[in-house]
């Protein structure tokens, strides 16, 4: 399902907040992670009236579970960004993320985030999306005519991928802030 995104003045800060509030450009990295670092967060009171919403039309639009799969599903540079929620923190999804609620007994969470960004997957992102010059989109019907490789239903071989990927992207990132570092401490030569 795709978020719908509450009122920008029922924004607050996150002392002051409840749930985070999780947006397709500001929230959700390349790099398959969760960014909560100037985030926007609603109160409790907003947070209750998307559950409630959530509840009377039996699905759940905007509230986000902990393991749902994330996917910006608009704008040129942040469709195709996906990740795993994994935090305990209650969360909504603004109206450019779309909400993949996954069986776990069947594909796990990281595996299909992995595939969605760098896999096949991105592929088909990449095909399936309407607009042009930065006005583009993937509509939920669209999401759901991605063909998953679920390597045969096999859950340990999706998290054996997985974790290769995330893995080599780990080493990446510390290498390049190696290198910052390294450039850091050359400035004073």
């Amino acid at each position: 399902s795709r978020g719908k995104s509450p009122s920008a003045d029922s924004y607050v800060d996150e002392q002051d907040g409840f749930a985070i509030v999780i947006k397709a450009g500001s929230n959700i990295s390349k790099f398959g992670k969760i960014i909560t670092t100037d985030s926007d967060w609603i109160e409790k009171s907003i947070y209750d009236e998307f559950l409630e919403k959530s509840n009377e039309s039996n699905s759940n639009t905007n509230i986000i579970n902990k393991w749902d799969v994330l996917l910006s599903s608009t704008g040129d540079g942040t469709l195709g960004k996906c990740c795993v929620y994994d935090l305990e923190i209650p969360a909504i999804a603004d109206g450019h993320v779309t909400i993949i609620r996954v069986d776990k007994n069947k594909i796990n969470p990281y595996y299909l985030a992995d595939y969605l960004r760098l896999g096949f997957g991105a592929v088909q992102v990449s095909r399936f999306y309407t607009g042009s010059t930065g006005l583009i989109e993937l509509t939920p019907e669209q999401v759901d005519r991605i063909i998953i490789d679920t390597q045969n239903n096999d859950i340990n071989k999706q998290k054996e991928l997985s974790n290769k990927i995330r893995t080599l992207e780990n080493d990446y990132l510390n290498k390049i802030s190696e290198a910052e570092n390294l450039l850091i401490s050359t400035k004073d030569i």
